[in-house]
């Protein structure tokens, strides 16, 4: 896992040392998955739906340092993309920390 700390649009991101993958953060990030996927189809990216599944489906049979990883990366995108959005998610800051920063 990489503890990466970064500023970014007036905040403080940085990945959680020692997280633990329970079945709350394993079932969210499958089910943004489906969204995301249902969400290509709409649009007809079919290359990106084929895409999106193999990643799933890959991640469904992933053990467990690789599953860690996949969301570590995925939510990190997430939180550096929106991350006044993610001050106070409960399940995203189990695995990345978003702070205000102070003026």
């Amino acid at each position: 896992m990489s503890f990466k700390t970064e500023q970014w649009n007036g905040h403080l991101v940085k990945v959680r040392c020692n997280w633990q993958l329970t079945k709350e953060i394993e079932q969210f990030y499958i089910r943004s998955q489906i969204l995301t996927i249902a969400d290509r189809a709409q649009d007809n990216d079919w290359e990106l739906v084929e895409e999106l599944t193999d990643r799933l489906m890959t991640f469904l049979y992933d053990d467990e340092l690789q599953k860690k990883g996949e969301i570590e990366s995925e939510f990190w995108e997430w939180a550096t993309d929106f991350p006044g959005h993610y001050l106070n998610h409960r399940i995203v800051n189990q695995v990345i920390e978003v702070k205000k920063e102070e003026a």
